[in-house]
């Protein structure tokens, strides 16, 4: 029990250390209360640094990929455009042959419809700088425009492509009917007027009728070359027909007419083709021109995001650690 002696209305404790003691445990237990609570906050700090860095690396692996499949889309415009001109340019110069498309999958602009544009646009606000807003919109125009073109491109290939085939159909099917009336024409010749007499040799109709069935078949190396079936056959018919002044016979008047509807096609076939030839050669070569505009905008992608900022306490831990 304590014994207090009054002293001037006050009292004191009987020891003299008393306060002391008690300034140095308040002191000790504020300094182990303000230190746990500073590692308490240094604790909470490391976290959000390396949520950050996390973050900050993830958002920068976006978009690096994002920039990545960029490219491969460039690549692939790059190639796709300068296929179809040189299939305008070799179709134009060859329009009567078929020659197929070589072309490839739109990969690269199936993975951009893939990736979320609402988020990429939030990165680009974000680590991009000040015209961020200005350079997004400039890539997915583009993207935009090269999706849309070989949309078209691939829809007007398709499109003119059956109707050639179905011309080139139509030709060979009045060209064998053709071939079957001259056959006719010239059997009745022989048979008919001449009864099968060595006589049918020497008339000329007969002469130019099966002269002509006679050199196609030898001379023919392949039969989807209608530009020989028109030079060698209809044409020289037709020639033969007029110079000949076989028009008078009803039969001749005919095949001359048959001839006519068959060069139609014919000359419709390459109408068509050197339609499908200039279009591609005027659209492809404007892609190639949006191709630059596009490879700009793609260059200026970079990632200014620090990834953290360098802070005072950092000093007692390394931040991402």
């Amino acid at each position: 029990m304590l014994d207090f002696v009054f002293q001037n209305g006050e009292f004191s404790p009987d020891s003299s250390s008393f306060l002391p003691d008690l300034l140095t445990s308040a002191i000790g237990a504020g300094i182990g209360a303000g230190g746990a609570l500073f590692v308490y906050w240094l604790q909470i700090q490391r976290e959000r640094d390396l949520k950050y860095i996390n973050q900050s690396t993830q958002d920068k692996a976006d978009i690096e990929y994002f920039q990545l499949v960029l490219k491969d889309t460039l690549g692939f415009v790059e190639v796709e455009s300068k296929v179809r001109l040189d299939y305008a340019a070799e179709i134009k110069q060859q329009p009567y042959k078929s020659i197929p498309l070589n072309s490839y999958p739109t990969l690269p602009l199936i993975r951009l419809e893939k990736i979320n544009h609402e988020k990429m646009h939030h990165l680009f606000l974000s680590t991009q700088g000040s015209d961020a807003t200005k350079n997004f919109k400039n890539i997915y125009k583009y993207i935009d425009y090269f999706t849309n073109s070989f949309t078209e491109i691939n829809s007007t290939i398709d499109r003119d492509t059956i109707e050639i085939q179905t011309l080139k159909q139509d030709y060979a099917n009045q060209f064998d009917s053709l071939v079957d009336e001259v056959s006719k024409k010239a059997n009745a010749i022989r048979y008919g007027v001449h009864k099968g007499h060595l006589s049918y040799e020497n008339d000329p109709l007969y002469v130019l009728l099966n002269g002509i069935i006679s050199d196609f078949y030898e001379n023919r190396t392949d039969t989807t070359d209608l530009v020989y079936y028109q030079t060698q056959f209809v044409r020289k018919l037709t020639e033969g027909l007029v110079l000949g002044k076989f028009i008078g016979d009803s039969d001749c008047l005919n095949l001359a007419l048959s001839s006519k509807g068959i060069t139609f096609i014919y000359s419709n076939i390459k109408f068509k083709i050197e339609g499908l030839a200039e279009y591609l050669q005027r659209y492809c070569s404007s892609l190639q021109q949006e191709l630059k505009n596009f490879t700009v905008s793609v260059d200026k992608i970079g990632f200014s995001k620090q990834l953290i900022n360098e802070r005072w306490y950092h000093i007692f831990y390394t931040p991402g650690q």
